[in-house]
């Protein structure tokens, strides 16, 4: 059998579900670029990757598989060039230095610049990084971990026979906990009064991992099936099916852990082989985000020289802005492994990321203590333990959770008896519990969520925060009853979604669901830098719209809507966010090549597109997309004489301003231009021109300055002259000369654009 020897050019990540071990170029600007493309989701730009020229990193990993074994982990030895692709995080249109494809998902204004060598990608990026800060620039990398998932697997029997006890705990009275982590932190409890409490919303819960069995029968009705997918590379969008196991794992704990309306998007990253890229990850972190996540797992860690800060800049501004979006990143603390001595997720070698990361919320891993497993279910500090065999500690941890000898699902089969030990396993937990504050009070930002299960952690270490159990771990059997006053309510305010979020001319406009029992609602705003805050309340249960004309250009704006009844309030389901864009104001006019656009630029805006109806055409065709710092666009593309309307859009990722719904219409003339301009005699100028066909006439402008400030005008009515002496001129001055057609069509004249300027000195 082969031998994998890959790491020359490979960067180890170890999924924490285990103690497993860890010359010259051309100027090419993207807009000028013709096969640049624009995505609008992480499905098509992987499929972009994949149609594109772009090395795959199977290939990469199959021309690596001979090198010496001794720099299997080396990432200083790696060819850090090997996938030929850079990664650029952008609001502007860059130079490629030579891409031969460029790749954009606006929303994130990111870009893949991909090449044809790996001389090419060095040169290019040495170029890029003179221009762009080392968290904006980065290389696309391998990721391979020989022994991703070498948990301490074992069949529910064996842990029974190990254990000496009954590996099912006693159920409560509706429901059968599979994890003992399920109801040592109450989750059973809580997943058997949902009903009663009528939380009919839906909260999304994205596993970012090796993929689902969805044949186990936790999976049953739970999948989001419309935002799960494969980010592969190569790989079918659409097949998210689990061949490690890791991934089915963890969905399996907060499948079992939670009810039905908590819904799992499946976001597949890691191949059969355990390889991934890290601009995978990204992008995997992206269709987290694009689903509309509310929580998202992460079950893997980078370890020591793998956390570099290549690695960091990929990732950081994903993380940062999940959490400015209210989104919850539960990851893995990370396990210790045969090549990293120091656990603490802090030390130079040891570090473990995104677990040191303060966006996040870094999970440790708890086991039960011997001859305390039936008393488990009960939180105490003397039934658990950290487990130092493999967790690692620090003071980036959080909290800590159930992780040692945990059932879930696994690969094959549907009856999840498999047992796997990790952080992995603790993560899911604390997404769990997350996906219950989720559920009951929506309208928590990322802080104030998280300062929630701290108020229901026990502390089960020294007092206070410390390094191996954070805050503790959160004990949620009683969450319901003191969120709901302790009693279950007959009746009350049902949940309200907003429905659709949009820039109109005068603000923003947002539409949202009618909440049962609401005879009013409350609308509430946040930003990334300020928490909700009500700003209008609406009266009467049939009005469901309202525009926010207080919201300022540029801005990106959250939204919110309560149902209210007197003193009664329901809770915010879905929120929607968006940039407002101020609707652009614009100009089209005759250019001498074509038909000129130009607008005014707009605050906060990543681009602008055009929009025009050709002659024969009813609705608006999306014709040119241009950069943010492009503010005028020629139409060539265009026949003389004809009639053509434009519009013009802002937007900045998914976000777009609103538009000219009529537009402005054009009729095209055709340009002209002098063919000669000669001074033959003192104080005259002669210029001549070519027939312009069906042209009532033409105009020659003509001035001593170059900027036209100060100007005569000669028309000539004849469309057959082709000649005109011009007099009464300074001797020995410059002067500057160009022309335009015009034509009268129904009582209008319409002018064509003026030509290039010609310069001649009269005697």
């Amino acid at each position: 059998m082969r031998r994998k020897r890959w790491s020359y050019l490979i960067a180890c990540v170890v999924l924490a579900g285990g103690l497993a071990a860890p010359g010259t170029y051309t100027k090419v600007y993207a807009q000028d670029y013709e096969n640049v493309e624009y995505v609008t989701s992480v499905s098509e730009l992987r499929d972009s990757m994949d149609e594109a020229d772009v090395v795959n990193s199977a290939d990469v990993m199959d021309r690596g598989a001979d090198v010496d074994a001794a720099a299997m982990y080396s990432c200083e030895s790696a060819d850090i060039y090997s996938l030929r692709r850079i990664i650029l995080y952008t609001d502007e249109v860059p130079e490629t230095y030579g891409a031969t494809t460029v790749i954009c998902y606006d929303k994130y204004d990111y870009y893949v610049l991909g090449y044809d060598t790996e001389e090419a990608t060095k040169q290019a990026y040495e170029k890029l990084q003179e221009e762009y800060e080392p968290d904006k620039c980065m290389l696309d990398q391998v990721i391979y971990s020989e022994d991703v998932l070498a948990d301490s697997d074992l069949d529910s029997n064996s842990y029974a026979a190990q254990r000496n006890v009954d590996v099912m705990l006693a159920a409560s009275e509706t429901y059968k906990a599979v994890s003992w982590g399920t109801r040592y932190m109450g989750m059973d409890r809580l997943k058997a009064e949902v009903s009663e409490y009528k939380l009919d919303a839906k909260v999304n819960v994205a596993v970012i991992d090796t993929g689902v069995n969805s044949s186990d029968t936790l999976f049953e009705g739970r999948i989001n099936e419309e935002g799960s997918m494969n980010c592969c590379e190569g790989e079918d969008r659409s097949d998210y099916g689990d061949n490690m196991g890791h991934g089915s794992h963890v969905a399996g704990i907060i499948a079992d852990a939670t009810p039905d309306n908590v819904q799992l998007t499946i976001i597949k990253c890691f191949t059969s082989r355990g390889a991934t890229t890290v601009s995978t990850v990204q992008q995997g972190i992206m269709a987290a985000l694009d689903s509309g996540a509310d929580v998202i797992n992460m079950s893997f860690c980078f370890y020591g020289k793998n956390a570099s800060d290549n690695t960091r800049s990929k990732l950081d501004e994903l993380l940062k802005s999940a959490k400015e979006d209210g989104v919850i990143m539960c990851v893995a603390a990370g396990n210790t492994n045969s090549t990293v001595n120091n656990w603490e997720i802090s030390d130079v070698e040891g570090v473990s990321y995104p677990a040191d990361s303060s966006d996040v919320i870094t999970v440790s891993g708890l086991m039960q203590k011997a001859g305390t497993e039936e008393t488990a279910d009960r939180i105490a500090a003397d039934t658990v333990e950290f487990d130092d065999a493999y967790s690692y500690y620090g003071d980036a941890v959080d909290f800590s959770a159930p992780g040692t000898y945990i059932t879930s699902a696994w690969k094959t089969g549907t009856n999840h008896g498999h047992v796997s030990t990790g952080t992995s396993m603790a993560a899911p937990h604390i997404s769990a519990a997350a996906a219950y504050v989720k559920l009951a009070e929506p309208g928590l930002d990322s802080d104030q969520l998280k300062n929630r299960l701290i108020s229901y952690s026990v502390d089960l270490g020294t007092a206070g925060k410390d390094k191996y159990y954070g805050y503790g771990c959160p004990y949620m059997a009683d969450y319901f009853a003191n969120t709901f006053g302790g009693k279950h309510p007959e009746t009350k305010v049902g949940t309200c979604a907003v429905e659709s979020l949009g820039n109109a001319k005068d603000g923003l406009r947002l539409s949202w669901t009618s909440a049962d029992n609401a005879s009013g609602y409350k609308i509430y705003r946040k930003t990334a830098t300020s928490a909700y805050k009500c700003i209008a309340e609406i009266k009467g249960s049939g009005v469901r719209t309202y525009t926010d004309k207080t919201a300022a250009a540029g801005i990106r704006y959250r939204y919110a809507v309560r149902g209210v009844n007197g003193t009664a309030e329901g809770q915010p389901a879905a929120t929607k966010a968006l940039v407002r864009l101020i609707q652009p104001k614009y100009n089209v006019k005759n250019a001498y090549s074509g038909v000129k656009v130009s607008w005014n630029k707009v605050k906060g805006a990543s681009g602008y597109k055009i929009y025009r109806k050709a002659p024969g055409q009813n609705g608006w065709k999306q014709y040119k997309v241009l950069s943010a710092g492009t503010l005028t666009f020629v139409d060539k593309n265009v026949t003389n004489y004809r009639n053509y309307t434009y519009t013009v859009k802002a937007f900045k990722g998914t976000s777009a301003s609103s538009y000219d719904t009529a537009g402005v219409r054009l009729y095209r003339m055709p340009g002209c231009k002098a063919k000669t301009v000669r001074s033959n005699s003192r104080k005259t100028m002669d210029v001549t021109w070519n027939k312009v066909r069906y042209v009532s006439g033409y105009q020659i402008q003509y001035s001593t300055s170059s900027k036209f400030d100060r100007y005569k005008m000669a028309t000539i009515n004849k469309s057959t002259k082709l000649r005109r002496r011009i007099s009464s001129l300074f001797s020995g001055k410059y002067y500057y000369v160009r022309m335009r057609t015009y034509r009268r069509v129904g009582g209008k004249t319409i002018y064509g654009g003026w030509s290039s300027v010609q310069r001649v000195k009269v005697k």
